[in-house]
């Protein structure tokens, strides 16, 4: 039994720091270094941080906020916003939801709060953002956008504040970016259709008015991945909105109609194709439930693959194969990056740009050529 152990300490509201670093067997300023949230600075081991959180646990202390904003100019807060349309306000994707448990386990492992905010208005969210930078509400911006969305990202680059985007693309962002390798991740899914034997490989992309920069690199994935096979690359078998008819086109967007009514004209074009590689799993989830209504079976007629891996390829029938976005792995690498700046006071590399690999998961829509 240690001296920590037998020495009686306050109940209740009272504890204070110098009870946490007696119970942690440290002083009281590297207690108030690893509740603050700098202790990587200070190169405090990690052994150390470990004892001073357990024990600030077990004493049931809470650091005075306002107290360590004021002595570190830090808020240790990070804002997150998230790039939304206005039907989507207040509802947030599976794809945001996973980024944002991988942000939020970061930060709180380095003693950080999120602050959740919706883009959807381009003056008055916009505003509220830099509101939050300007005023020190937070120390630096996590933005989970579309490569549509790069105005918003320049607008909040150029206050000179750490921000790290999340799933944007191109070199004039101006910040850290953390992608994924949309081109590899669809040539995997191409590699294991071919060697499964499939060969009439089919890509639905999404509806929408314009092609993505998103879905466009998902093509080429596709197409790089028949090129790589020795396959022939014919157009009938690509369908997204510059190559569906018109009657089919429409204010859709990657969502469950474009698969279930895309699927309908793909077998129009052409009836021999063995394997559909979707822009996501909706459209894949369509994709499915058209085919089935034409009389086809998945997967033993057409093997079909999404992308996202969402709650949504579990609920199909049968189960989806699924391409698997790192999700938690971008926002902790986001966290990192936002953490990094500020804890060594350096401006962020408007360059630097982290690609991270998605993995295939195979499930039961997919299976060898009939």
């Amino acid at each position: 039994m240690t001296v920590a152990d037998t020495i009686k300490l306050p109940k209740g509201p009272k504890v204070t720091i110098a009870d946490v670093a007696i119970k942690a067997s440290v002083s009281a300023g590297t207690v108030s270094r690893v509740l603050s949230g700098s202790a990587t600075a200070i190169r405090i081991s990690e052994n150390t941080r470990k004892k001073v959180i357990a024990a600030a646990k077990q004493l049931d202390f809470y650091p005075n906020y306002a107290a360590q904003t004021l002595a570190s100019s830090k808020t240790h807060t990070i804002g997150v916003g998230i790039c939304q349309d206005p039907i989507g306000r207040g509802f947030i994707g599976m794809f945001e939801a996973a980024v944002i448990s991988g942000i939020e386990e970061a930060a709180h492992s380095q003693g950080y709060d999120i602050l959740l905010m919706s883009l959807v208005d381009p003056g008055e969210d916009i505003e509220r953002c830099k509101r939050s930078l300007y005023q020190n509400r937070i120390d630096g911006l996590i933005i989970i956008t579309s490569p549509e969305r790069s105005s918003v990202i320049n607008q909040l680059v150029s206050l000179q504040k750490p921000v790290v985007a999340i799933d944007a693309y191109g070199a004039d962002i101006g910040t850290p970016c953390v992608n994924i390798d949309n081109i590899k991740a669809v040539r995997i899914a191409m590699e294991y259709l071919i060697e499964m034997g499939h060969k009439k490989i089919t890509f639905m992309g999404t509806l929408k008015g314009d092609e993505g920069i998103e879905e466009s690199l998902r093509r080429r994935g596709y197409e790089e991945g028949l090129i790589a096979a020795g396959i022939c690359l014919d157009k009938k078998y690509i369908l997204n909105s510059s190559t569906c008819s018109k009657t089919t086109t429409g204010p859709r967007g990657g969502n469950f109609d474009d698969g279930f009514v895309g699927v309908k004209e793909l077998i129009g074009r052409a009836d021999d194709f063995s394997a559909v590689v979707c822009h996501n799993d909706l459209v894949a989830a369509g994709a499915i439930a058209g085919l089935v209504q034409m009389g086809k079976r998945v997967p033993s007629d057409v093997s079909v693959i999404g992308f996202d891996d969402s709650i949504v390829s579990r609920t199909t029938f049968p189960n989806l194969s699924s391409i698997r976005h790192p999700t938690e792995s971008m926002g902790k690498l986001a966290v990192n990056i936002i953490l990094n700046a500020t804890n060594s006071e350096l401006p962020l590399n408007p360059i630097e740009r982290h690609v991270l690999d998605a993995m295939l998961v195979i499930r039961d829509s997919t299976g060898p050529v009939g």
